[in-house]
Formats: structure tokens, sequence, C-alpha cells
């Protein structure tokens, strides 16, 4: 390759990666409870609006690996995954939690360009329906990219259909889907009803406030909440991968188990 042509091939890369960087530069809003900052100088600054901690410093985008390395003033370092879908800033993080030695999804935050109201979906963001026993009230771990599983229905929209056994042990053959889960993009039924739903970390203390405490709701807690070794314990088998956790309750016992009733 030829001096021009590594001239020319270094400035796209340049133009590009600093393209990326732009598109985080201004605030970002999760729910009530995170304000996210880029500055142009590539410097960054979270806050927790309820309890007011804070950490900031520099960040790095590998556009290549579509990672976002935010540096702390502690000296280290939260890699995170990012994809930007319209007005949204999706960011997901992995760790391992006690006694294990692979990473699994930890958190999802959907942050929202400030200023631009509600989070504009695709159409091809996929839906999951999850089809619930007559009366089932309990707790669910979605069990994902299980070989030989099965459980792995499609409708003529392309959207997934998952069947939960009485157990509330689900396994299935699906890969888990990041974006469902950023934009809350489910349903919940029974044969005889439909269930409202809501993910813990998105629902706002003021419209919980609104809701009857007495109905039974689906609360999605987010994935591996409970580590393996426990829910292993509880069914009396080996599970592995990507666990989404579910509680069906009354809201009342719900926000009981969440502490904040």
């Amino acid at each position: 390759m030829n001096q021009t042509k590594i001239i020319f091939v270094f400035t796209l890369a340049v133009f590009f990666s600093s393209c990326s960087e732009n598109r985080f530069n201004g605030e970002w809003t999760y729910s009530d409870k995170v304000v996210l900052r880029f500055t142009e100088n590539n410097e960054y600054h979270w806050e927790y609006t309820k309890n007011k901690i804070n950490f900031f410093g520099s960040y790095d985008v590998q556009p290549e690996n579509d990672a976002l390395i935010l540096r702390t003033q502690w000296d280290f370092s939260i890699p995170f995954k990012y994809q930007f879908v319209n007005n949204s800033l999706i960011l997901w993080n992995e760790k391992s939690n006690a006694g294990e030695t692979k990473r699994h999804i930890d958190e999802i935050i959907t942050f929202i360009k400030q200023g631009e109201g509600k989070p504009q979906l695709n159409n091809d963001i996929v839906k999951e329906t999850f089809n619930l026993p007559l009366n089932f009230i309990g707790d669910i771990f979605v069990n994902y990219n299980q070989k030989g599983a099965g459980n792995k229905l499609v409708d003529n929209q392309n959207n997934r259909i998952i069947e939960v056994s009485d157990r509330g042990l689900v396994k299935t053959e699906f890969k888990e889907l990041i974006l469902s889960y950023a934009y809350g993009v489910f349903e919940f039924k029974s044969p005889i009803k439909r269930y409202p739903f809501f993910i813990q970390d998105l629902m706002k203390d003021t419209e919980i406030n609104k809701l009857n405490p007495d109905s039974v709701y689906v609360c999605v807690y987010g994935y591996n909440q409970t580590g393996r070794k426990q829910i292993n314990k509880m069914y009396g088998e080996e599970i592995n991968g990507n666990v989404l956790m579910l509680k069906v309750d009354t809201l009342k016992n719900i926000l009981k188990m969440m502490e904040i009733y």
C-alpha cells in the first residue's frame, strides 16, 4: 500500500471514529434515575438523581467493537456495549456472579436524548410473548440459548412465542434480545387474560402510585439478578446462559419484594 493510500485509510478511520463519538455528545436521561452527559472533549458525567451519587472522567469509543469505555475518578474503567436506535442510546454490560467464570448480561440501560420525549422504536424490534399457565403466581426464570430445548415458536409477524410451565423455569433455544428488553417489547398472557407489566428499573415512583396495588402484574426484574447456583438449587438441575427474571404477583407483593412499598 503506497503512502497516499495509507493516509487516506487513516483519515477515514479518524473520521468515522469522530462521527461515532459525536453521536454521544449532549445530555441523556434514563427514566427519572440517571442523567448522563458527554462533552466534546471526551469527558462524561454520570449522576444518579435520587441519591446524588456521581462518577465522571474521560471516555473512549471503539466503534469496531461497539464498545464504550468510561474511565472513573477512582482509577478504574467501566466497559459497556452500545447501540444507537433513533433518539435512544442503549448501554449494556456483563459480569460474573459469585462462583461463576462465564460473564453474563448485568444491566441494560435505555437512555433518551434530553428534550426528545419518548423513545422512537423501529418496526423491526421483535416482541416476545410469554404464555403463562392459568392463574399463575410466582417467579419465572427464562433461560435463553439452550440447545435442543425447543420452545421457540414464531408468529406470522416474526414475533416470538415462549411457553411458561407451572414450574416457572423456562428453557428456550431463542437467543436473548437486548432491544426487546431495552424498550419493553413484551406481552404476557394466560388462556383467559393479558397481564399488565412493567420493567423494574424503568418504572417511575409517580407511575407506580397510580396503579391498583391489588391487581396482578408482571414485573420484569432484568437479566441474571439471581446467580445460577441459587437457581440450580431451587430447581434441582443445571442451567446456564443468560436468564431473564420475572415476577407475577399482586403489585402490593411485588413492591414489598422491591422494598419500596
